[in-house]
């Protein structure tokens, strides 16, 4: 005997398998330092203009770094300022479900040079919208990104301290407080030359960070250098991160262990780097080097850490939070294809962009609920798939989906034709209506909609 469902009954069928969202607010992350909102950084900054007093030279102690290049001081130069942006916000697009992303017959003379031709065209394309779309805040975040993958990939990495261990290596440059993926890159291992590359960390970090000014980039020990920080600074901007302990830039009097007190911090100075040496327990040294401090500041708390791995712990998980949000609700499938792992994350991180986006610009959105974000995921999935129901000519097979197709087509048949010299072009008009341009994604478009609704919905894997 078969039963049958009214609309209300059938979208509850398809849409039950979503899972109530943990609250996806992240921590208001406080500014370094109120009163420099507003100023912009400027390196070339007159010393002669400051109006502080200058620490006596009798009590300013130099040393040199272990190449001998690099002349540090250990009193702090007096010289402040940073540079904070509000966040400009626009509409986005909305890509579909693709099954193939290039010419499979020219694909071979394209990876000779490309290891990542199977889905350039489409990456590039997407990657450089993104900043278009929003502006990050003051703070910004560079790490990496690893997406599941343990099939056949000729850059498929292995990570163990990532949960996956095996899978596709990102660059991401996110915006700290929101995680919006402002930027990325995918590792496609070593150049086709087999030469290593040289300088990659700070190769990564200048690449994705290519158009902001006035911010602060907080990174890791892998991208961290002195280097950088120079020419971040001829861009106006800042960065804060741990080093490791073998640069040659240095002064091996920070590395000393011996005779330290626990919780000690030892400082050392250029006119435009600051460095710290922590001491959190026996034995343990960190080193941490800011563009963005420039006094010997100590917090009051038991630990007396310093303010700059403060202001690095806060700053500095705006990749793993993107990890996190976006692994919670994904449409990633089990495939033996990489290409589709990269655009299975495109997906996931496309649909976390929209929902920041979407709060920025409406922020008090059912603000009674916790989870936002799933209530957020079904009205885009619904809006995604219901112009593709109105089209479909057959009937799905189960009752339920049938229900659904039967409903939304009577609700969306127009009185008269549409004129297909009205349709709008625009990348949100072709995301409401469906149609997309095969040569604007470079992509052959196949949609699958056998299973119903359900087929088509960001679900939680």
């Amino acid at each position: 005997m078969s039963v049958r469902y009214d609309v209300e009954e059938a979208l509850e069928l398809n849409f039950s398998d979503v899972q109530q969202d943990n609250s996806d607010s992240e921590e208001e992350v406080e500014d370094v330092s109120e009163e420099e909102d507003g100023e912009e950084y400027n390196p070339e900054h007159d010393e002669s203009s400051s109006e502080e007093e200058e620490n006596p030279e009798a009590e300013r102690e130099t040393f040199l770094s272990k190449n001998g290049k690099i002349t540090w001081s250990s009193a702090a130069y007096n010289q402040h300022g940073r540079h904070a942006e509000q966040n400009v916000i626009k509409m986005t697009p909305g890509p579909t479900r693709l099954l193939r992303f290039d010419d499979r017959e020219s694909r071979p003379a394209r990876r000779v040079t490309d290891k990542l031709a199977a889905i350039r065209e489409v990456w590039d394309k997407w990657v450089e919208r993104l900043p278009y779309l929003y502006n990050p805040g003051p703070d910004v975040t560079v790490d990496e990104q690893l997406v599941p993958f343990r099939g056949r990939c000729p850059f498929r990495q292995y990570m163990p301290s990532k949960p996956a261990k095996y899978g596709i290596k990102a660059w991401v440059a996110c915006d700290t407080k929101s995680s919006y993926a402002w930027k990325m890159q995918v590792y496609t291992g070593k150049p086709t030359s087999g030469c290593p590359e040289k300088n990659q960390g700070m190769r990564v970090v200048l690449d994705v960070t290519e158009g902001l000014r006035g911010h602060n980039v907080t990174c890791d020990n892998f991208f961290t250098s002195y280097e950088l920080g120079q020419q971040l600074l001829k861009r106006k901007i800042t960065m804060v991160g741990t080093v490791r302990k073998n640069k040659p830039e240095l002064p091996p009097a920070l590395l000393a262990s011996k005779e330290r007190e626990v919780f000690s911090s030892k400082f050392a100075f250029t006119p435009m780097t600051t460095v710290v040496s922590y001491f959190p327990k026996k034995n343990k040294n960190v080193v941490l080097m800011s563009t963005l401090h420039k006094d010997s500041d100590i917090s009051d708390r038991g630990d007396r850490k310093p303010v700059i791995i403060l202001d690095y712990n806060r700053n500095k998980g705006g990749v793993d939070n993107l990890d996190k949000v976006i692994g919670t609700y994904s449409c990633r499938r089990m495939t033996a294809r990489w290409p589709l792992v990269i655009f299975h994350n495109i997906i996931d991180v496309s649909s976390y962009n929209a929902f920041v986006i979407w709060r920025e610009i409406n922020p008090t959105w059912i603000s009674h609920k916790k989870n936002k974000r799933r209530v957020f995921l079904e009205q885009l999935g619904k809006a995604l798939v219901t112009p593709l129901i109105e089209r479909r000519k057959h009937v799905p097979r189960t009752e339920a989906s049938a229900a659904v197709v039967k409903a939304i087509q009577s609700a969306g048949a127009p009185d008269e034709p549409e004129d297909p010299a009205t349709t709008a072009t625009s990348p949100a008009s072709a995301m409401k209506t469906g149609h997309f341009d095969p040569e604007d994604t470079g992509c052959i478009q196949k949609m699958r909609t056998t299973g119903g609704l359900s087929q088509l919905m960001l679900t939680r894997q």
